[in-house]
């Protein structure tokens, strides 16, 4: 059999499957099962998405019975000068907005702006995903004492260690891969000046000077958001899910 080669446009349709893009899958798998969490707890099944991809969050999401509809329903016909979610002037449209690695593709000055805009579609919660810009360490664990397709999920332990931004190596070259871009792009700009929305690298990651957690969270309370929840994919740590509540 031929293997497909990186040279052929179609292969991105089934790259999120392939055991090199593992992180991929446990980012979705985290992705989901926060919203499942939160409809548990909570009763709402009405979630937006902004920044969809390639729809696989929202394909789970509609087999799993929620109310789901994604950011481009909402304007479908917009200028191309215009970033879409400026272009979304509804509000209170679902329970739950959702915005899974698509803010850090956005000029870090743009970030209150652009949680502002989150906040006026969502009756509710806000959910986030960033990526972590600090090496780390991980240890994990999960032991198979009997036969079986999986053990019980209170055995998987894992431990993560977050070491100093400084420790992480400068080359100079641009190099970029599944763990962080080492070196950032200046952010594209409209003729207007305004920033492209969405650009396809990351301008600015978790951890960097600027965007401290605790700088972040400062950001939410300005625009009237509260931080009820830090949590971590289990597997792949190099990302942070911050969930978001209306005041």
């Amino acid at each position: 059999m031929k293997h497909r080669t990186t040279d052929q446009p179609w292969l991105g349709l089934d790259s999120d499957f392939r055991m090199s893009n593992v992180h991929r899958g446990t980012t979705l798998w985290h992705q989901v099962a926060t919203l499942v969490r939160i409809r548990a707890e909570t009763q709402l099944n009405s979630v937006l998405e902004v920044g969809s991809g390639r729809g696989v969050t929202g394909m789970l999401l509609k087999h799993l019975g929620f109310e789901y509809r994604s950011l481009a329903d909402l304007a479908p016909q917009r200028p191309q000068s215009q970033p879409l979610l400026q272009t979304a002037s509804e509000r209170g449209v679902a329970d739950i907005v959702v915005a899974f690695q698509v803010l850090e593709h956005n000029a870090l000055e743009s970030f209150g702006t652009l949680l502002n805009k989150l906040a006026q579609l969502s009756r509710r919660f806000v959910v986030i995903s960033l990526p972590i810009s600090n090496p780390y360490i991980h240890f994990g664990l999960e032991p198979k004492l009997w036969s079986g397709y999986s053990t019980t999920s209170w055995l998987q332990m894992g431990l993560t260690i977050y070491l100093p931004r400084r420790l992480l190596p400068r080359p100079t070259f641009q190099r970029v891969n599944h763990f962080t871009q080492v070196t950032r792009l200046a952010p594209s700009v409209n003729p207007d000046g305004t920033t492209v929305f969405d650009s396809p690298k990351h301008l600015w990651e978790v951890g960097e000077p600027g965007a401290k957690l605790r700088q972040l969270k400062k950001i939410f309370c300005q625009q009237q958001l509260s931080c009820v929840r830090v949590s971590y994919p289990q597997f792949f740590p190099k990302q942070v899910f911050l969930e978001l509540e209306k005041e």
